[in-house]
């Protein structure tokens, strides 16, 4: 019996941290995240959309861009290169409040599709 339970602890756990790294790299809507953003903030989340409004910030090599859904826009502080606007792009990286430019998420990974 204990064999049994502590083999389905397991299974469970497992379970447990799987969906976790699925929902990690599972696009999240960008209105979610600036709805309730105290309960974003510090996580790491994926967002896709299409790109715009990209600025390349020279001599340091950081870019800002936006990433537009369907439901809403965020901007994405990256020490990247920024996409071209108008594609489309998956970004990942941690959901951060600025001072400056509000709800932000600061990625160093960034996909074009």
């Amino acid at each position: 019996m204990k064999i049994r339970t502590g083999m389905a602890l397991a299974a469970v756990s497992g379970a447990m941290a799987l969906a976790i790294l699925i929902r990690a790299h599972w696009p999240v809507p960008i209105r979610d995240v600036l709805i309730d953003t105290e309960r974003f903030a510090g996580r790491r989340i994926t967002v896709r959309g299409v790109a715009a409004h990209c600025f390349q910030v020279p001599p340091r090599g950081r870019g800002i861009f936006r990433v537009q859904d369907r439901t809403g826009k965020i901007l994405v502080v990256t020490d990247k290169s920024v996409p071209p606007p108008g594609g489309r792009v998956t970004t990942r990286g941690w959901v951060q409040q600025s001072r400056v430019y509000g709800t932000v998420i600061v990625t160093g990974r960034r996909e074009l599709e």
